[in-house]
């Protein structure tokens, strides 16, 4: 005869024990992975204000360094008016500045602008510095200037200026 007797227990599966502590392990491991893809996307977002921060500081030095070194010089315009180099809008600024080497071009008088441009897919805007070499008849030169240096990201530009309004006494900071 033969006697079936209770079944191996490595057949009969998982103990209700053996469930929970599995099912513990994995809360625990999928709550690790949470806060590291939290803590990972947070890095992130510093790095990405720290990179944003050193090139708006970046571009200010440069715009700064620009602006303090410019030169007060007269141009003519197509007209023949003498007028001086310095002109501006409200959404933009062209002036005269001295320039070292920069990127193969040679080191000289620059005519500098600043404004907001629009990027090719029309939804992206960024603040650009362009340099154009000034030639020796006191006129913009053929050849191409820098390659500009832009910022994105800026929504407006908004440009004021520090002198006498017409007619005023006083001088005092003006919207064009």
């Amino acid at each position: 005869m033969m006697r079936h007797g209770p079944a191996s227990r490595s057949d009969s599966g998982f103990t209700l024990v053996e469930v929970l502590v599995s099912l513990s392990l994995l809360v625990i491991m999928l709550a690790l992975i949470t806060g590291a893809m939290r803590f990972g996307s947070r890095v992130w977002e510093v790095g990405d204000q720290t990179e944003r921060t050193q090139a708006v500081t970046a571009f200010r030095n440069l715009l700064g360094q620009r602006l303090t070194e410019s030169l007060p010089l007269m141009s003519s315009d197509e007209r023949g008016v003498l007028q001086l180099a310095f002109a501006g809008t409200g959404d933009a600024v062209n002036f005269l500045s001295p320039l070292p080497s920069r990127d193969g071009m040679p080191a000289g008088l620059f005519a500098v602008t600043l404004r907001l441009v629009t990027g090719q897919d029309g939804a992206r805007r960024f603040l650009s510095l362009e340099f154009q070499p000034v030639g020796a008849a006191n006129a913009a030169a053929t050849s191409a200037g820098h390659r500009p240096v832009l910022l994105g990201g800026v929504t407006h530009l908004a440009v004021r200026y520090y002198g006498f309004a017409k007619g005023a006494a006083e001088p005092k900071w003006l919207d064009v």
